[in-house]
């Protein structure tokens, strides 16, 4: 099944916000290593407390998929961005005042669970599209291009920005997100066979 020619998926400020999207919204795993390093250096965790903390998050985000199923082809994609987009930039924030394993785990699995719903919705856009092959590519390597500069960058910042930094740095970048999610289609176009 092709999607139509005239997909509101296929227009390029629509393939460009949820790449954007997708690469702000996978950073954190992205750049874990530093993350990690920076939890145990920073805030005494454990190498095991640290590795939870990242892997939780990932979990949730994979965990959001399941729901997904059943959302996906009832709700507004834009008013679901808008709406889990807010709760990642408040997880963010929440987490540059916490230093303890246990807030900050949870507030990890809130963050992720929403972030995976941001990118159920970024990846069911792109397969919307004609070239969905191509612009996967492009979902796939805006968030390794982002992760790559931030692996590169972060070890000579983190000195200076610390956690607290790093996590309003993040949740800056989530807000810059909130106007990207208006050219988002409001859920999937019926394909012709």
């Amino acid at each position: 099944m092709i999607p139509s020619m005239d997909s509101p998926a296929d227009r390029p400020f629509t393939l460009f916000s949820v790449v954007c999207m997708t690469a702000i919204v996978a950073a954190i795993l992205m750049i874990a290593p530093v993350v990690v390093g920076a939890l145990i250096t920073r805030y005494g965790f454990t190498p095991v407390q640290a590795g939870v903390t990242i892997s939780v998050e990932l979990g949730a985000m994979s965990l959001a998929a399941w729901p997904a199923l059943w959302w996906l082809p009832r709700w507004s994609w834009p008013k679901l961005l808008t709406a889990m987009l807010p709760v990642m930039i408040a997880g963010n924030l929440a987490c540059a005042f916490v230093s303890d394993f246990g807030v900050l785990a949870a507030l990890r699995v809130l963050t992720g669970l929403a972030g995976g719903s941001v990118m159920v919705v970024c990846l069911a856009v792109v397969g919307m599209t004609r070239q969905m092959e191509r612009n996967f590519g492009w979902w796939t390597i805006s968030q390794l291009l982002l992760g790559a500069v931030g692996l590169a960058l972060l070890p000579r910042v983190m000195p200076l920005l610390g956690l607290r930094g790093l996590y309003f740095g993040l949740a800056v970048l989530l807000a810059a997100c909130l106007p990207l999610a208006r050219p988002v289609p409001p859920r999937a176009a019926p394909r012709a066979d």
